[in-house]
Order: structure tokens, then sequence, then C-alpha cells
């Protein structure tokens, strides 16, 4: 069969899935399609179709090489509009059943938000820009120092969005979970309505072959004389079908990955929020570098002499501190501005991962369509 015929076989089977009542009305529309087809369209050339009976006894026959390209054509034909439709339900699908999931993602948000600007984070992150600026001590240019402190304030605002919004860990069991529940349900629905598939087949042959021929225990094929159309029984190939039993191998790292960390948009509103209060932190963290040095004068060993002078101003500069946090990330209205950010990047990530395993559900299932239509639309011989 050629190579565009299998294609758009493979194309056609999906509907079989969503409307199984189609199934009969497949051969119609051939025939249909064979009637008013012109003489040309069916020139006397012959492919060969090769099968298996229900005795498991293979079969094969003649068929006309142009009627059987206008059949598989018209099932093309008839069924593409479904294929998108069946994958729009199964997008659907997948959405309704982590839609609770992914609104206890969601309703996290607020919090974490809040918690931002609360006093304990905000001691935190004075805490962690100060320990930024101890830590390089000696750099003299004030927009590389505020920037790197601003970066460890930012990559802690976001370690903390992981562990109080996505929760990585719990979430990635519950979606496994959910994965495998729908592909359950695809792989019943696939199986189960697998013999309409042969069925579509199993028509064309009743209805087109001639000179059948069976292959005898020496390896020849003899004339099968006894053959009658109506009577002929056809080897179900739905056994041979490997559709695995786990639905969580869809669910690879460039799926699951974008639960796994912060959202991009996350991180610029981390970094937007931290910019301005690293200039606050770094003005406080020139005390280290002066201890710092004054220690070494004592003859301290430098990196001894650093980090004690990082702990004293620690000590010294962070509870004050931490009280002018908040009206340095610009108090209420900074709290509304981060949360919106957040949510934003949060719907977006979520969005985004849903769009990969919906994908990755859809690279499945033209796989097993495919798989199906060499099964099941046997390549014939010219």
């Amino acid at each position: 069969m050629p190579a565009m015929a299998v294609a758009l076989m493979a194309a056609a089977v999906v509907v079989l899935v969503a409307r199984p009542e189609i199934a009969g009305r497949l051969h119609d529309s051939a025939r249909s399609a064979l009637s008013g087809a012109a003489p040309s369209a069916l020139a006397p050339r012959h492919q060969i179709l090769y099968w298996h009976a229900g005795d498991d006894t293979p079969r094969r026959a003649r068929v006309d090489a142009g009627r059987h390209t206008l059949f598989v054509q018209a099932v093309g034909r008839a069924m593409t509009a479904d294929r998108a439709r069946m994958t729009q339900l199964l997008s659907e699908r997948l959405r309704l059943e982590l839609k609770p999931l992914r609104a206890a993602v969601e309703r996290r948000v607020p919090r974490y938000a809040e918690s931002v600007f609360d006093w304990w984070t905000s001691y935190v992150l004075v805490v962690e820009g100060l320990m930024a600026v101890g830590e390089m001590a000696g750099v003299a240019d004030s927009a590389t120092l505020e920037s790197q402190v601003a970066g460890r304030m930012a990559g802690w605002l976001a370690r903390h969005y992981n562990e109080s919004v996505l929760q990585a860990e719990g979430v990635q069991v519950q979606i496994r979970e959910t994965v495998t529940r729908v592909f359950g349900g695809l792989r019943r629905d696939l199986l189960r309505d697998c013999d309409k598939y042969d069925q579509a087949f199993q028509d064309f042959i009743r209805q087109e072959a001639s000179a059948i021929e069976l292959l005898a225990v020496d390896g020849s094929w003899q004339g099968d004389h006894g053959w009658s159309a109506p009577a002929a029984t056809f080897r179900s190939q739905c056994h041979t079908l490997r559709l695995g039993d786990d639905g969580a191998m869809l669910l690879d790292e460039r799926v699951l990955d974008v639960l796994a960390q912060p959202p991009a948009g996350l991180i610029k509103a981390a970094a937007d929020l931290t910019r301005p209060l690293a200039e606050l932190v770094v003005e406080a963290g020139r005390d280290a570098d002066t201890s710092a040095r004054s220690l070494v004068e004592t003859g301290l060993p430098s990196s001894l002499a650093a980090s004690s002078a990082t702990l004293w101003t620690v000590g010294k500069w962070a509870a004050p501190l931490a009280g002018k946090v908040r009206e340095r990330l610009g108090g209420d209205a900074g709290e509304a501005t981060f949360q919106a950010s957040s949510q934003a990047a949060t719907a977006a990530a979520w969005t985004l991962f849903e769009e990969r395993l919906v994908d990755s559900f859809g690279q499945f299932l033209d796989a097993h369509l495919e798989s199906l239509s060499v099964l099941l639309v046997p390549r014939g011989k010219t």
C-alpha cells in the first residue's frame, strides 16, 4: 500500500473510538466514491493483500489497486475532521481531571505573596543579602555588588516559591495518578473498539477480493475454492497491540520540568522586587568590609576575619533593616503587584505544562494509530 494511503488510514481509524457507529458507514462512503469514479481511475492494475483467517491460516487475494486506493482515500476524507475532534476531547478530559490540582496550586499563590512581605521573610532576605555582601568582601563596584545581592535574595524567593506553592514532589505524585487514570480510559477505549478497525478492512476484502488463496502446509499458495465472503472469518489483530499499562510513561522530563522549578515570570518578579532592596542591604553591608579590614590588621586570617565581620554585621543590622523592607518593597501596592505577577506566572506555567502533556498524549495516539494502520490494513503487493 502506498505510504500516503497508510497515513490516510491512520487518520481515519481515530473516529472509530469516538463514534463507533461510523464503522458501518465507512464502506458505504467508499462504495459511493467507487461507483462514481471515472474509468481511467480504475485502471486494470491489481494488488495482492494478505491477512489471516479466523483459524490463523494465511490468506491472500487480488484486489483492484485503484479501487483499493479510492477506498482508503474515502475513509481518510471522512475521518480527518474527527481526528482533530478526538484530540480536542482528550485535551478537555486531561484539563478537567487536572483542574482541582491546578486550582489547589493557584490558591497557594496569595499566601506565598503575603509571606514575602511579612517581617520574618524580610529578616531572612536581609540575612541572605548581608551574607552575600560578606562573601564578596573587597568588591568595590556598587552596581556589581548590588546585582549579586539582589540575585541571592531572588534565589531565596524562588526556592520559597517551590516549597510553598509548587510543592513539586507531592504535586507530581498527584499528576502521575491523574495521567495514569486518563491513560487507562484511553487504553480501554482503543482496545474495546479495535475490532471496528478490523471491520472496515474485512468488509473491503469481502466485497472486492478475487482469486482467494491460502498458504498450504508445504508453503505453497493454493486456490481456496471453498472461500465464501459472507462466511469468511478474520483473525483480530488487536491482541498484538502494545499500548503499555502505565500512563506515567508519557510524563517525560520535558513535561514535568515545567512544574519542577519556578516559572520564568516568577523569577523576573522576584528579581524586580529585590533590586531596590539590594541597595539598602549593600549600604549596611559595607560595615562588614570595614570590620574585616580592621580584623586583618590585627593579624586574624582574612577568610576568618571576613566571616566574623559578616556575622557581626548580620547581628547588628538584620533586625533593624527587616523593619524597613516592606516600605522599600512598596508596601501594600508592592505586595499587590508581586501577587499579580506571581499568579500570572503560575497560571502560564501550568498552561504550558498542560500543553506539553496533551502533546505527549497526542504523540502516543499518533504512534498507536500508525501501528494500527500497519496491523489492520495489510500492505498490498502489486
